[in-house]
């Protein structure tokens, strides 16, 4: 009679086997599409500020592409970028809150003044 229980377990380990090498391969696969997400993700955020930076400059020569091309390959001249981009981003838009506070004081100062002008012949009629 055999007393070697090392038999008994074959089956039990081939599929503990099998299960921890399935796992270790759906790790890695999830692993490397998490890490080309990633990649990609930088990829847009960089080009995002390529364009914002473009777009503060007003124009996009060939040359003006390869120098910021050249200057992304530092991390200290993307940090630069990034702050004249946001800092440019805010003027504007402090720019754009001023030309609409301008437009609408100049509509209610336009209808006050409708508003005068219409009291005025009121009083003018009531006079008469």
């Amino acid at each position: 009679m055999c007393y070697d229980c090392s038999c008994l377990y074959r089956k039990d380990n081939t599929f503990s086997d099998i299960t921890t090498l399935l796992l270790t391969i759906a790790i890695l696969i999830l692993s490397f599409a998490i890490y080309n997400q990633r990649q990609t993700i930088g990829q847009y955020k960089r080009n995002d500020l390529k364009y914002r930076y473009i777009k503060m400059q007003g124009r996009a020569s060939e040359e003006n592409i390869h120098r910021l091309e050249a200057k992304f390959e530092y991390g200290d001249s993307v940090f630069a970028i990034c702050k004249q981009v946001e800092e440019y981003e805010r003027l504007v838009k402090e720019q754009a809150k001023k030309i609409e506070r301008a437009r609408r004081n100049a509509n209610e100062a336009e209808r006050l003044q409708r508003e005068a002008e219409s009291l005025k012949e009121k009083s003018e009629d009531e006079i008469n």
